[in-house]
C-alpha cells in the first residue's frame, strides 16, 4: 500500500494500469488516470475504501472486471465517452455510489456491474444502460 499520500496522478508517459495495482490503498481518496493511459487491469482499485473520486483516462476502452470492487466510499463515477463495454462487477460493493455517468458509446454491460440493493443512479441516455437498470435494478 501506498502510505502517506492522499491523491495520486499517473505520469503523462504511462500507457496501463496493471491488475490489483491499488490493492487496499486506503490512504488514497483521489486517483487521477491521465489521458495516456489506455488499459486498466482487473480490480485495479480493489477496496480501495476511502477513494472517493477516481478520474478516469479519456482514452480508455473498457472498464475491466471488478476494477472498484469493495471502494466503499466512491460517490460517483463518470465512464469516459470511448468505452465501449463494462465488464462484470466493476462497481460491486460501493455502498456509497450514487451515480455512474455512462456515455452513449457503451456497447455492452457484461453481467451485474453493482449489487442487487444498490441504489445507484445511471445518468444515461444509453438504451444499453437503461435496459440494464430497468432489468437488475427494476427501476430507471
Amino acid at each position: 500500500a501506498i502510505m502517506g499520500y492522499t491523491g495520486f496522478g499517473t505520469a503523462e508517459k504511462t500507457t496501463r494500469i496493471g491488475a490489483y495495482a491499488f490493492y487496499r490503498c486506503d490512504a488514497l481518496n483521489e486517483i487521477y488516470i491521465s489521458d495516456s493511459v489506455e488499459k486498466i487491469g482487473n480490480r485495479a482499485f480493489i477496496h480501495c475504501r476511502n477513494l472517493m473520486n477516481l478520474q478516469l483516462s479519456a482514452n480508455i476502452t473498457e472498464i475491466p472486471s471488478g476494477m472498484c470492487v469493495g471502494c466503499s466510499s466512491l460517490e460517483w463515477i463518470d465512464i469516459p465517452d470511448g468505452v465501449t463495454i463494462i465488464r462484470s462487477s466493476a462497481f460491486m460493493g460501493c455502498e456509497s455510489l450514487q451515480c455512474i455517468s455512462i456515455p452513449d458509446s457503451v456497447e455492452r454491460i457484461q453481467g451485474r456491474i453493482v449489487d442487487n440493493n444498490s441504489e445507484v443512479y445511471f445518468d444515461t441516455n444509453n438504451p444499453v444502460a437503461i435496459e440494464y437498470a430497468e432489468r437488475y435494478l427494476n427501476r430507471y
